[in-house]
């Protein structure tokens, strides 16, 4: 079905047909194309499924996570984390994303991280060595988002203290993936300190990007997951 069977559910939405959406992404779902599931959890999060709509997805991704399903664990995980669809629960998002992790889908890395920046007090595993863990171990699996949220919070010495070197390496490393907001703070920081090339910063960026891109070539690249 593809991007035609995409484009169908995305026109069927926008006129408000949304059991007519439900049924082509729970197709796509059938054949296999994974952006389906995050489709049917969008729907699920703003209530466009009705009751019986969303009980037959929740069962069909339980099916999905059982057979090792990452992308299905990560829907899950945040259906858990919104308390929609599933009871709120947050040590089962916590688990959920983990297993997205361990599947290779790598908005699970920021994800957790943002589970665990937002319910410090509730979870004992997010502390701030955790949270900076899931956020370079993303951005060295290759997620642009990871990489750009640890340059920002670098830049902002919120939860992190400040460190304008760290900050410029994760901008850089993400502007190098296109990222345009992290290509404005470079530019905001490298007109705050003209006298710094940052050339130890590039170096590092470029071999990850590297890495990320020649995975292969880097048997140390595999990373182990946390939040169990």
């Amino acid at each position: 079905m593809g991007y035609l069977g995409l484009e169908e559910a995305e026109r069927a939405i926008t006129l408000g047909a949304y059991h007519q959406a439900f049924e082509i992404f729970m197709a796509m779902v059938e054949s296999g194309e994974d952006p389906a599931f995050y489709k049917l959890c969008k729907m699920t999060l703003l209530g466009q499924l009705n009751d019986e709509e969303r009980n037959f997805f929740v069962r069909r991704l339980f099916q999905d996570i059982e057979q090792g399903n990452g992308v299905a664990a990560f829907n899950a995980g945040v259906l858990y984390s919104r308390g929609i669809g599933f009871p709120l629960n947050l040590s089962k998002a916590v688990d959920m994303f983990n297993q997205a992790i361990a599947n290779n889908v790598t908005e699970g890395y920021l994800a957790l991280a943002k589970l665990y920046m937002l319910n410090r007090e509730q979870i004992p595993l997010a502390s701030t060595e955790n949270i900076v863990s899931l956020l370079e171990r993303g951005a060295k699996a290759g997620s642009v988002d990871c990489a750009f949220t640890l340059g920002k919070h670098y830049t902002q010495g919120d939860f992190l203290q400040r460190n304008i070197p760290e900050a410029f390496k994760f901008l850089y490393l993400a502007a190098l993936q296109g990222h345009e907001e992290a290509k404005r703070s470079l530019m905001v920081i490298q007109a705050l300190h003209p006298k710094d090339p940052f050339e130890q910063e590039q170096r590092a960026a470029k071999e990850m990007l590297y890495r990320i891109q020649n995975p292969y070539d880097h048997p140390d690249h595999g990373e182990d997951f946390i939040g169990r």
